[in-house]
C-alpha cells in the first residue's frame, strides 16, 4: 500500500492508502486522477477506502467510498462496479492477526 493523493477534475480529495498505482505525475508528487481509471483499478481504489483506515482524506472517508462507486456506477453500471469491488474487496491482502 502506498499513501497517493487523489484527484477529480483538478481537486484534491486528499491522501488515501492504496494498491492502485499512480497514474499522473505534478511537480514531483504521483497522483490517481479518478477520471483516468479503468473499471477494475477504479474497484481496486473503492475497496481499499472501505477495506483501509484512511485517515488523510478531505471528507469523512465513507462519503469518498460512496462518492467513487456512485463515479463507477454512472460510468459502467451499478451491478458491474459492485461486482469488481465485491472481488477486489475478497482478494484484499489482510494483515495478521495478533
Amino acid at each position: 500500500m502506498r499513501l497517493l493523493s487523489i484527484h477529480y477534475n483538478g481537486s484534491s480529495y486528499g491522501r488515501i492508502w492504496t494498491s492502485v498505482p499512480p497514474n499522473c505525475h505534478y511537480i514531483g508528487e504521483a497522483i490517481i486522477l479518478i477520471e483516468r481509471l479503468e473499471l477494475p483499478l477504479l474497484a481496486t481504489l473503492a475497496a481499499d477506502i472501505l477495506g483501509e483506515d484512511q485517515p488523510y482524506t478531505r471528507h469523512e472517508w465513507r462519503n469518498l467510498a460512496l462518492w467513487v462507486l456512485r463515479h463507477g456506477a454512472s460510468k459502467w453500471g451499478e451491478r458491474l462496479i459492485l461486482r469488481h469491488v465485491a472481488q477486489a474487496l475478497m482478494w484484499q491482502e489482510k494483515s495478521p492477526v495478533d
